[in-house]
């Protein structure tokens, strides 16, 4: 089997895992298929000095943003995960073992990573906000802040296209937003940064 065709069973493989969770956990995965290569670009295009950049990506599912930022010149030891489905985490430590990736809730943010409080410059996210009950993203939110290093910022993406405020908004400034159509389905990526 050729190169181009390995990849192509892998990212049907891991369309079905994404699915297949989908279907059990829907609140927790948030979209029925993974995320394109042009919304990880979207994403860290908002980032800059990604060299000397420490980075988390919340939600990772089967690591699909994932990927783009091990493709983008971060640091691979740099780069840290934060999934709570454990079948997802069981993935991610196969197809990226040279990142870290830990098994937790975005809720206790500080507490997965309590030696990066503070020095994280950026953090991605895919998380459903808008199907988490409003008490826990007010905490994903407050441990957001809390991690992150001064000026440091968040990407966020959501499938509402509108440029409506977000629960961001509350603790972030925004710096910028871009809609990828080049996803299924389409969405909207919004840049914050902490002051």
């Amino acid at each position: 089997m050729d190169s181009a065709n390995k990849q192509h069973a892998h990212s049907l493989k891991e369309a079905l895992l994404f699915i297949k969770h989908y279907f059990l956990s829907p609140l927790k995965t948030g979209s029925i298929y993974p995320s394109s290569p042009a919304l990880g670009k979207a994403m860290v295009s908002f980032l800059k000095n990604k060299e000397q950049s420490t980075v988390i990506e919340l939600g990772p599912g089967t690591g699909s943003i994932t990927n783009t930022l091990v493709k983008s010149s971060i640091v691979p030891d740099n780069i840290y995960t934060c999934e709570i489905s454990s079948c997802f985490v069981e993935h991610m430590l196969k197809r990226f073992p040279e990142i870290h990736t830990r098994e937790g809730d975005a809720s206790e943010l500080t507490r997965v990573f309590e030696e990066l409080i503070g020095k994280v410059d950026c953090i991605f996210s895919g998380l459903p906000l808008k199907s988490i009950p409003s008490a826990i993203v007010d905490k994903i939110v407050d441990q957001v802040y809390e991690i992150l290093a001064p000026q440091g910022n968040i990407i966020q993406f959501t499938y509402d296209l509108r440029p409506r405020k977000s629960v961001l908004h509350k603790r972030f400034k925004h710096i910028g937003s871009k809609i990828v159509v080049a996803n299924l389905p389409p969405a909207r990526v919004d840049a914050f940064i902490k002051e």
